[in-house]
C-alpha cells in the first residue's frame, strides 16, 4: 500500500493526528522530524542554529527521501517540507499528500513556540509562514482535511478521504 504523507503547518495535527490514523488503520508512523533527529543525532533547534536553515532543509530532503521507501506508513513532514519542491517530488512519486488545514488562530493558541525553530522568536510568525505556504500546501495535497473538528471526526476524514482517492485512482 502507499504512503500518506502528511504536509501542514508546524501545529496542524500531523504527528498527532497521523499516530491515530496509523493505529486505526494498523499501519507504521513515522515522524520525519524525529526521524532526521535520530538518523544525524541533533535536535533540529541545533542544527539550524550550528548549520543554518539551509542545511537542515538538505537533511529533511535527505530523510523524506529515506521515509519514501517505506510502504504502507504514515508519514508527518515537518510544516516547511513543501518550500523544497523535491521534497514534494519524492513524496507524490508513488504515494499520497493529505494536506491537515488548520486555521492559525487555533494553531497559536496550541503550540509550544520554543521547540519550533523558525516561530521561536514571534509566534505571529505563524501568520507569515502560513501566507508564504498556502499555496504551496494547496497546490501539492492529493486531498486536503480541514483540522477545525474532533481529533475522531478528523481521523475519520483522513481515512475516508484517503480510501476516496485510492478508489477514484484506480
Amino acid at each position: 500500500m502507499k504512503n500518506i504523507f502528511l504536509i501542514g503547518m508546524p501545529g496542524c495535527g500531523k504527528s498527532t493526528l497521523g499516530k491515530m490514523v496509523a493505529v486505526k488503520t494498523k499501519r507504521n508512523f513515522y515522524d520525519a522530524d524525529d526521524e532526521l533527529e535520530q538518523y544525524y543525532q541533533m535536535k533540529i533547534t541545533d542544527i539550524f542554529n550550528k548549520h543554518g536553515e539551509d542545511a537542515f532543509r538538505q537533511m529533511e530532503t535527505e530523510t523524506i527521501q529515506r521515509l519514501s521507501l517505506l510502504h504502507n506508513s504514515i508519514i508527518a513532514t515537518g510544516g516547511g517540507a513543501v518550500t523544497r519542491s523535491i521534497n514534494m517530488e519524492i513524496a507524490k512519486k508513488n504515494d499520497l499528500v493529505v494536506f491537515i488545514d488548520r486555521p492559525v488562530k487555533s494553531i497559536l493558541s496550541d503550540i509550544v513556540t520554543e521547540h519550533r525553530p523558525l516561530l521561536a522568536d514571534d509566534a505571529e510568525r505563524l501568520l507569515q509562514l502560513y501566507r508564504d505556504r498556502i499555496d504551496l500546501y494547496r497546490m501539492y495535497a492529493d486531498i486536503i482535511i480541514e483540522n477545525t473538528k474532533t481529533p475522531e471526526l478528523v481521523i475519520n476524514a483522513i481515512i475516508e478521504g484517503v480510501r476516496t482517492y485510492e478508489n477514484h485512482d484506480n
